[in-house]
Order: C-alpha cells, then sequence, then structure tokens
C-alpha cells in the first residue's frame, strides 16, 4: 500500500503540513488513491538522494534518531510490500 502524509512527515522528523505543502508543489513523489495521499519508502528515499547538497544516510540517521527521541508509542513506519 504505502505510507499516509502523517507516516512520511514523521520519517523525515517533519510536519503532515509540510508535506501537504510538498505534494501540492509536486516537489515530492506520491500518489492518490482516491482521496488519500500515499507514499512508498523506496520512491522517499530515491527522492533524497536526489536533492542537491543531501547526504541521505546522514538524513535518514537523523530522521531516525529524531524519531527515537519521539513518545515510545510513536514509531518509525514500515514499508509494507
Amino acid at each position: 500500500p504505502g505510507w499516509t502524509v502523517e507516516e512520511v512527515a514523521q520519517y523525515l522528523a517533519t510536519t503532515p503540513g509540510q508535506i501537504r505543502n510538498l505534494v501540492y508543489e509536486r516537489r515530492i513523489p506520491y500518489r492518490k488513491v482516491g482521496s488519500r495521499l500515499l507514499f512508498r519508502r523506496a520512491s522517499i528515499e530515491a527522492w533524497l538522494a536526489g536533492l542537491p547538497g543531501v547526504d541521505v544516510d546522514a538524513a535518514l540517521q537523523r530522521c531516525r534518531a529524531l524519531a527515537g527521541d519521539m513518545a515510545p508509542d510513536v514509531a518509525v513506519p514500515r514499508e509494507t510490500s
């Protein structure tokens, strides 16, 4: 299926509003299923890798570290299928 806006925001350590802005500006890969916005982890990581001046490994480590600082009931989403 894919990640929701909230899950991508959590993974990237940002807000759902920022993700929606990126979608509106067509600056992040997504697909629309009905009225839902969905994101694939592989597409998000490839997108990050294509951004100029971004060290993807460092960015993902930072995102994961920030996610680890969140409340225990908030987990970094895992890709399903």
